[in-house]
């Protein structure tokens, strides 16, 4: 009988969505996800021992673009503030009045330098969250080697 590839297995193996780029500062982390959180049984001892730096990094690569997220949120909140502010004391020359605050809103949301700032913490968090998701891949891959571990240790 001809054995069936998963379909799952044969897609995650071809697919780019595995291929992982990660840019923190000025370093560019690049690798194929299921590549790496392939088990070799017959490397069990290595992958024991590499195991923890593997998840120690990846896991420290995750910490530090959180806290860029939340310094990346912090510069947004702060120019929409100035922006709006700025706005709002400006007189609107269709009423001859302040500025109202949905159009100043909308003004905001509008401007260059928001938008910019705004792209830029939307692909910091896309990052984010790419890097927690490897994080928790790894944590599976710890209980897969443990599981393969005491499995060896009871069939000797």
């Amino acid at each position: 009988m001809k054995r069936i590839k998963p379909k799952l297995r044969k897609l995650a193996e071809n697919s780019k969505l595995m291929e992982i780029e990660i840019i923190y500062g000025d370093e560019f982390i690049h690798f194929n996800l299921y590549q790496e959180l392939a088990v070799n049984e017959s490397r069990l001892n290595e992958e024991i021992k590499e195991q923890p730096s593997h998840f120690a990094f990846i896991s420290m690569i995750a910490a530090m673009l959180s806290t860029e997220v939340a310094r990346k949120q912090g510069q947004v909140d702060k120019r929409y503030a100035r922006i709006f502010a700025k706005e709002k004391q400006t007189i609107d020359d269709t009423t001859e009045r302040a500025t109202s605050k949905e159009l100043a809103d909308a003004l905001v949301i509008n401007n260059r330098s928001y938008q910019k700032l705004l792209k830029q913490l939307i692909e910091l968090k896309n990052q984010s969250k790419i890097a927690e998701i490897c994080v928790k891949a790894f944590d599976q891959r710890s209980f897969l080697i443990q599981t393969l571990s005491a499995n060896l240790r009871k069939e000797h």
